[in-house]
């Protein structure tokens, strides 16, 4: 009788490990590999096409979030679905179905590592490149960051330029963007002609959206006012680096701000700006979130695959 219930036991032990080999071999195993390529692949195609050639010139803000954001519905929903119905799930009463959850959790394995990894990747292969002074800027190969030996913002001829939207639930509020831009100068400049690269900063404030009109003023004069006498400190204040923006609405509003001042000559309107971080800790925790959300989601999802059993009609079709 023992040795009858050791035998049962043992079979029972060798039906769940088929059932979880089963399961990795056919749900887990896929998805993994799905994420693993999707991760590498946009990442390489954006180091390439975008950050180190500029072949395709895009926003970086499409790039970094929107695209990294939707693509990865495309694999889930055509390779993925067809595996997660295998599973059987509990029925719910509720707008959302239980398997809505797995499709959910996928999304956020191979989207959000992804949009980090954008991020921690253009600031890791960009250069740091000294100058002497800002004369040496056109002297040299163009890099992501710089350091100035010898300079002064010349704040005397600034370019401005605004931007308002509406942000928030329902579009609640009115977010004021004021880019402020000033030509950088060297200490041995003795005539004061056109820039050769700019010293910008940008500034906000936020309103209600149903503001009315001499609200809205009154709002832009004030951060007009305030952003000005910032932006004088910050001239004064000194860096630690300076950075390019890169292709994004923000480069698009600093270079519509040079186009405004006195300095500005057709083409020269590269803005740079100052940051006040060492340089090498440029990237934070990037790389430790990076991994948090790659393999705690790689994790969660096997949990969820093995929580549940499989639909044995749906299994007994597939050709394996």
């Amino acid at each position: 009788m023992a040795r009858a219930r050791k035998i049962s036991k043992e079979k029972e032990n060798r039906i769940k490990l088929e059932l979880f080999r089963k399961k990795n071999r056919l749900v887990y195993q896929p998805f993994f590999v799905m994420v693993v390529c999707f991760f590498c692949l946009y990442t390489l195609l954006d180091w390439w096409l975008v950050v180190e050639t500029g072949i395709l010139p895009l926003k970086r803000d499409l790039v970094h979030y929107v695209l990294p954001l939707a693509l990865p519905w495309i694999p889930i929903l055509i390779w993925l679905r067809p595996r997660i119905r295998l599973l059987k799930f509990p029925v719910w009463r509720r707008r959302l179905e239980p398997d809505d959850l797995y499709y959910f959790m996928a999304w956020f394995v191979m989207a959000v590592p992804t949009v980090i990894t954008q991020g921690y990747m253009e600031k890791t292969v960009g250069r740091l490149t000294s100058l002497d002074n800002i004369h040496s800027f056109y002297t040299v190969p163009a890099t992501k960051y710089y350091t100035l030996e010898e300079y002064y913002v010349d704040f005397t001829h600034p370019g401005y330029s605004t931007k308002s939207e509406y942000t928030g639930r329902y579009s609640r509020n009115i977010r004021m963007t004021l880019y402020i831009v000033a030509p950088i100068r060297s200490d041995k400049d003795t005539v004061m002609g056109v820039a050769t690269a700019w010293f910008g900063k940008r500034y906000h404030k936020l309103i209600a959206g149903n503001s009315s009109e001499v609200q809205k003023k009154a709002a832009f004069h004030s951060l007009v006012e305030v952003s000005e006498r910032k932006f004088r400190y910050d001239c004064r204040n000194p860096f630690q680096y300076l950075q390019r923006e890169g292709y994004s609405d923000d480069d698009e509003g600093y270079r519509a701000a040079t186009h405004t001042s006195p300095a500005y000559t057709p083409g020269n309107d590269t803005v740079l700006i100052p940051v006040d971080k060492p340089f090498n800790t440029r990237t934070e925790y990037q790389l430790l979130w990076i991994f948090i959300t790659l393999g705690g989601g790689l994790l969660g999802f096997l949990a969820m695959v093995h929580a549940v059993p499989f639909d044995k009609k749906k299994l007994h079709s597939v050709v394996e």
